[in-house]
């Protein structure tokens, strides 16, 4: 989810002796002497630089005229000036970058992170931000000058922008560059090799004992979650709860079998075509709430097959005891 080191390198290269540059020129903060990467600025100045370059980007041209950069530095710097400031709301975290959706347009951009993920820098999702967008070679980043807002998204809006970005990955319009005007259109895996029907899905209790479990994608949660007992030899006498953004009792992303509180989401009304679950998605499975039996389980496969019922394809160690110490000679 972040560049390349050379590339993150590269960036950093380029940027402070821009910065240095404009802000020479402009004056936009006359106290601030040379900057280099070696001496480092007040972020708050740096911002104050940055929003004035963003809002005049005729000067990357001045700039790449006085510095004489090589082709391809000369290239990337003049990218910039297809620069997309703005709020964005940070939905989720994948492998291959991080959503962001525009709060003035709903569009969905997938994002790199320079050194650190996003992930390590603002958490989880949603989160709300002021940031500038802009173009890396073939990816979009940040200027790294970001602000996140103290705000929490109640399970509504939570729910609004994974529908969002389920919509933008279902008519492949996800951003993955700046280049052009129109969101670049990625080829669709599951247009081009068939629909995904089914998942395959390694739900595990410690290190030595989990189970790859195939389940359709019109199985709902609480199908699932039969599955999982009954590949683990429980009994499902119990209550359950899914916690999609992998976080146990979070409020983000859950699904219990009872409808605990008002508003609750249950488990046997969603089914699992419509998470947007990928290939390396994590999510936990909670079982007793007493107990607090819990299970990490991780998308391991998308396939084209359909499958009427689940079927456990690999095992690996015995399950525990759902109630050791108990005799059943004495029931």
């Amino acid at each position: 989810m972040t560049l390349e080191k050379q590339d993150a390198e590269l960036f950093y290269q380029l940027w402070f002796p821009l910065l240095d540059f404009v802000n020479q020129k402009y004056r936009v903060c006359p106290g601030v002497g040379t900057i280099d990467r070696s001496r480092g600025i007040d972020a708050a100045e740096a911002k104050k630089i940055a929003d004035y370059l963003w809002s005049h980007t005729e000067v990357l041209q001045e700039y790449i005229a006085y510095a004489k950069l090589p082709e391809e530095q000369a290239q990337i710097v003049a990218g910039w000036a297809q620069c997309k400031p703005g709020k964005y709301i940070v939905e989720r975290h994948l492998k291959k970058g991080t959503v962001f959706i525009s709060e003035d347009d709903q569009t969905v951009y997938m994002v790199k992170g320079l050194f650190s993920t996003w992930e390590e820098m603002m958490g989880k999702g949603p989160v709300l931000l002021d940031a500038v967008l802009i173009p890396f070679k073939d990816m979009i980043i940040s200027d790294g000058l970001v602000r996140a807002y103290p705000f929490h998204f109640g399970r509504g809006y939570s729910e609004a922008f994974k529908d969002i970005y389920r919509k933008a990955k279902e008519d492949n319009t996800i951003r993955f560059s700046l280049s052009g005007g129109e969101p670049e259109r990625r080829p669709n895996k599951e247009k081009e090799i068939g629909t995904v029907e089914s998942y395959v899905i390694k739900v595990s209790l410690g290190r030595s004992c989990y189970r790859y479990i195939q389940i359709g994608k019109q199985k709902t949660l609480g199908a699932l979650s039969e599955a999982i007992l009954s590949a683990f030899e429980f009994d499902d006498d119990h209550c359950h709860a899914f916690f999609m953004d992998d976080r146990y009792w979070s409020n983000l992303g859950a699904y219990y079998s009872d409808d605990m509180d008002e508003g609750c989401r249950l488990s046997y009304k969603m089914p699992l075509g419509r998470l947007g679950l990928e290939k390396g998605d994590k999510f936990k499975y909670l079982f007793d709430f007493g107990d607090e039996w819990r299970f990490q389980c991780r998308v391991m496969q998308e396939l084209v097959g359909k499958t009427k019922y689940f079927r456990v394809i690999k095992a690996v160690g015995d399950p525990p005891a759902q109630y050791p110490g108990w005799d059943d000679e004495e029931l």
